[in-house]
């Protein structure tokens, strides 16, 4: 068995997982300020009270992996983008720290901790993007090693996919308040979905007609990976067709959830659940079998066989187990939140 390949399946469903899950308690985070009122509010913040923490244990999962399974990737991934990393550390460490003091301030402080809350939240969502982004874009290498230039990040590509990130995590928490909240909230929260999906989509097909389009001619300093992707997409031009054909019935699919305002509740999150797979897996598979887009391959990067085996074996213990954990505490805290003032 190729250890190297099945864990690099395994951590992008990791990293997916993580984005479903996380990414909607990011965008509650990021629509606090659209609460209507102080009850609004604490309802937003008890909707994702008991799940919140738990959601964030997939990162851990994908970084543990990484560090274990393709260590070379690791250091050069983090070395590229530290300072990306840190601020994103930075940012959930100010999120986690708010929402634990929120619930016991007094309420003339609360607007202090609700701050950090919508903040941390918004940068944790910039930071992934512009993570990600470097990642799809791929990395600038001096003989297959990272080039010391750690503000090659900061780029306009980036920055795109970053607002693309946000925008889709608020979309995501929209959904999932449709499905947490009651009556005049959730219609509230119903209208905002449907605008973030218009926006969003029409963002997302911007991002591909400007970057797409000049992929394959970009030169290895603007788009290190652009001509490895380009020809990846023209060996898969049909089952690329049929993606974006999938993504643009999902996009239909959800806008009519949308529009059946009394009767949608848990369908707009699946469907927007079922967009980022579609959208995410796409991506991934366009760049496989880099780790490292540009620079490092799976087997170019990975450990040890023995280590691989290893993790692999104690993966198949415990991602069920973290899987089914997760499956539960989404079924003990389930429907409609109550008008009370906290969880804990």
């Amino acid at each position: 068995m190729d250890y190297a390949i099945a864990w690099s399946i395994l951590i992008p469903v990791a990293l997916f997982i993580y984005m479903a899950l996380d990414g909607f308690d990011l965008g509650i985070g990021i629509l606090f300020p659209l609460g209507s009122d102080s009850r609004a509010r604490e309802n937003m913040m008890n909707s994702i009270a008991p799940i919140w923490d738990t959601n964030e244990t997939w990162l851990v999962l994908a970084a543990s992996g990484l560090y274990g399974i393709f260590p070379k990737a690791y250091v050069f991934i983090f070395n590229a983008l530290y300072i990306p990393l840190i601020a994103m550390l930075i940012c959930l460490i100010f999120r986690g720290v708010s929402f634990e003091f929120r619930f016991k301030s007094p309420e003339r402080f609360k607007w202090i901790w609700s701050t950090f809350f919508c903040l941390g939240s918004f940068g944790m969502s910039v930071f992934q993007g512009i993570v990600f982004g470097q990642l799809i874009q791929g990395f600038q290498t001096i003989d297959s090693q990272f080039n010391n230039d750690y503000w090659a990040w900061l780029n306009i590509f980036n920055v795109a996919v970053a607002g693309l990130v946000v925008l889709f995590y608020a979309f995501m928490g929209a959904n999932f308040l449709i499905y947490r909240l009651k009556e005049t909230e959730r219609l509230r929260f119903v209208c905002v979905s449907k605008w973030l999906l218009g926006v969003t989509v029409l963002y997302f097909i911007s991002i591909v007609v400007v970057f797409g389009s000049g992929v394959h001619s970009a030169d290895a300093a603007s788009f290190p990976s652009g001509k490895y992707l380009a020809q990846r997409f023209q060996a898969f031009y049909s089952a690329y067709i049929g993606l974006f054909a999938i993504i643009g019935l999902i996009v239909v699919k959800l806008y009519r959830s949308l529009a059946e305002k009394a009767q949608c509740d848990f369908a707009p999150f699946l469907y927007g659940v079922a967009l980022l797979a579609a959208v995410f897996g796409g991506v991934v598979f366009l760049g496989w079998p880099y780790i490292v887009p540009g620079a490092l391959t799976i087997w170019q990067a990975s450990s040890l066989p023995e280590t691989q085996k290893l993790m692999f074996i104690g993966a198949s213990i415990f991602l069920p187990l973290i899987l089914g954990y997760s499956m539960y505490n989404f079924y003990v805290f389930r429907g409609k939140v109550a008008d009370q003032k906290f969880y804990h």
